[in-house]
């Protein structure tokens, strides 16, 4: 009598409530949704994305601002208006994902995000992971290279990105 009473509601949702929570925390596989399938073995941390990389200034003036989030899928801006958006592949999102974790570990991120002299090309990182906006330029040398090769990827014709093809 018990079991069917009073015990058999409390089971089901104890085993209803542990199912709902199991999807509450750690990792998220990506998706590739255009394909259907899973994105390879690319697992992201939720606390490092969405990661907005941001360049500015140079002697061409550039005012750049990309935004990638945790399944991949980026969006660009210039100072000539929006970029066509891509979604970065399973491997660039991971080393993206490992360079920003790096960034969000250093010693102490930068207190000035401005040029410190005239044309200076000034590249920050933004993350739920770091303390606050992170200078490029006071990165490691691995993590900015990967932020580098990622910015270097989006200039091309859109057509020809290897890192971050178009959607």
């Amino acid at each position: 009598m018990c079991w069917h009473g009073v015990m058999r509601p409390a089971l089901v949702a104890a085993i209803a409530g542990a199912v709902l929570l199991t999807g509450c925390g750690g990792a998220a596989t990506t998706a590739n949704p255009s394909a259907g399938a899973p994105m390879g073995s690319a697992t992201v941390s939720a606390g490092v994305f969405p990661v907005v990389i941001a360049r500015i200034g140079g002697i061409a003036g550039f005012s750049d601002r990309l935004i990638v989030q945790a399944d991949g899928s980026a969006q660009i801006s210039t100072r000539g208006g929006p970029g066509a958006p891509c979604r970065l592949t399973a491997g660039a999102l991971r080393r993206l994902e490992q360079a920003v974790t790096q960034l969000a570990a250093s010693p102490s991120p930068s207190a000035t995000t401005s040029a410190r002299v005239s044309d200076e090309l000034v590249t920050t990182v933004q993350t739920p992971a770091a303390r606050g906006t992170l200078r490029l330029a006071d990165a490691p040398q691995g993590a900015a290279t990967v932020v580098g090769e990622l910015l270097a990827d989006l200039a091309q014709d859109p057509g020809s990105r290897t890192l971050c093809p178009l959607r």
